[in-house]
């Protein structure tokens, strides 16, 4: 199950990559199609109602990832206080160091789409009239399931069946202490995570600054 979702997801993001290179390459019906699909607000003409949204529902996208966001990262916190505290083996300890890897991109990502969530619903003001496709729609709704999920997709199965049966049998292998000091858990961030945190939180901001000005 594991590999298989891992190949599923790969799937996905070649499948959404492919027909932008295609338009990039300026083969005409790609390129007309991605262009419609990707008009919204001032670059779609008001009476281009057929197949649009209201272009304010671009605060669903965030509402949806930051719900499934925190989904995925609460579930997977607890496993790897339970992996953490459970761990003995070398390849024990090995799998509790990736899941508390995973645990911190998730915590990225709810960074993320946090901010975005509060910049869509107080900061930008979208017209009344302004339109999205409802294909883009739909793909803004799909990347903000797909890209969270991407992140934990090595351990997703491992968190699943240990939620089902935190959910169906009361099973508590973590103490609350853990949850919060997650056994030694920035010590198992290695320098790559810590200089993509660092990149992360360079884009994180000049995008904030980016907004700011577009707004102005």
């Amino acid at each position: 199950m594991d590999v298989g979702l891992v190949a599923l997801l790969r799937l996905t993001w070649v499948a959404a990559i492919l027909p932008i290179i295609l338009a990039s390459l300026r083969l005409r019906p790609f390129h007309q199609t991605i262009l419609g699909v990707a008009k919204r607000g001032k670059t779609m003409h008001p009476s281009s109602s057929k197949f649009t949204v209201p272009q304010r529902f671009f605060s669903h996208f965030y509402m949806a990832g930051t719900l499934w966001t925190t989904l995925l990262l609460l579930t997977t916190w607890l496993y790897a206080c339970t992996a953490g505290s459970t761990s003995s083996t070398i390849f024990a300890l090995h799998k509790s160091h990736r899941v508390w890897r995973t645990v911190f991109l998730l915590w990225l990502m709810e960074a993320q789409v946090l901010r975005r969530l509060y910049e869509s619903l107080y900061v930008f003001h979208y017209r009344p009239l302004a339109r999205m496709h409802i294909f883009g729609y739909f793909i803004g709704m799909s990347y903000y399931i797909v890209a969270p999920l991407s992140l934990c997709c090595t351990c997703a199965p491992e968190v699943f069946e240990f939620t089902l049966d935190l959910v169906s049998e009361g099973r508590k292998q973590w103490q609350p202490l853990e949850v919060i000091g997650g056994n030694r858990f920035p010590l198992w961030l290695r320098w790559k995570q810590w200089v993509g945190s660092a990149i992360f939180l360079w884009g994180w901001i000049h995008q904030l600054r980016c907004h700011a000005i577009l707004v102005s």
